[in-house]
């Protein structure tokens, strides 16, 4: 018997399905890389491997529709929970997305510590200095939380939060304090996603994968409003995520090595 991820590579390998990851997926993602990295976390996670084949391609056009591919390198999580798979970005896939967006060529997000030196500079000259004690961080003395955007004509934006202002955030999240929860198990991971979201909402880009992928980390955290779901793009027909599959048998099955 086929496993889930060798159905799903056999799904999506018919040409009309490559041509719909490419119709809904950003230029710089190759759809065969994504549909394999998809399958090797399906291979490596026994819990996620057990979801359905509905959920599983479902999670997949929304990882194309994000521009964000599951791997190393964290752009993005899959996570089954509540009888879905939520996809939800970390900060570096939110990082990834403004730099495509073309108006930002760069974003930092910092951690701010006791120890650390650390000075904002509000008024018309607005600037953060920071100096870290490398030395001396203690996980446990963090205080604030900064992201810092650099544009093309070499300006720059920057947002900061204090920690009071992160565990508020993280108080609203849904199961925020259980082990299993991202916030127990990566709280500066999470810090600085949170202060890029408040940097996107000063900056105000206007893509569409950025406005999803806030959308989905809200909705998976428990902050969105589920009737406030942003437009899917127009080549998205609305269809059941295996509408049209045919079979293919092993021969008919193609590389995703190219």
């Amino acid at each position: 018997m086929d496993t889930p991820d060798q159905r799903l590579r056999s799904i999506f390998s018919a040409p009309d399905r490559l041509d719909e990851l490419r119709a809904i997926a950003p230029s710089d993602i190759n759809p065969r890389r994504l549909i394999s990295a998809y399958c090797a976390e399906i291979r490596n996670d026994r819990k996620l491997g057990s979801a359905s084949l509905d959920l599983h391609a479902s999670a997949l056009l929304q990882c194309a529709r994000l521009g964000l591919v599951p791997g190393p390198q964290r752009h993005v999580y899959l996570i089954l929970q509540r009888g879905t798979i939520d996809v939800v970005p970390s900060y570096k896939g939110l990082i990834l997305q403004l730099k495509r967006s073309g108006e930002v060529v760069s974003v930092e997000a910092r951690c701010v510590y006791a120890c650390d030196h650390f000075e904002v500079h509000a008024g018309t000259d607005r600037r953060i200095d920071h100096r870290p004690d490398l030395t001396a961080q203690d996980p446990a003395s963090m205080i604030a939380v900064y992201a810092v955007a650099t544009f093309a004509n070499g300006t720059h934006q920057f947002e900061y939060m204090r920690k009071s202002d992160i565990d508020a955030v993280k108080s609203a999240s849904r199961g925020a304090d259980s082990g299993a929860s991202p916030w127990t198990r990566w709280y500066p991971q999470m810090a600085k996603k949170t202060a890029i979201k408040r940097l996107i909402q000063v900056i105000g880009i206007d893509s569409a994968d950025i406005a999803a992928s806030i959308y989905a980390d809200d909705a998976s955290d428990g902050y969105a409003d589920q009737s406030a779901e942003p437009a899917r793009p127009a080549v998205d027909d609305g269809r059941h995520p295996l509408a049209g599959a045919r079979k293919h048998s092993e021969n008919e099955m193609v590389s995703f090595d190219d």
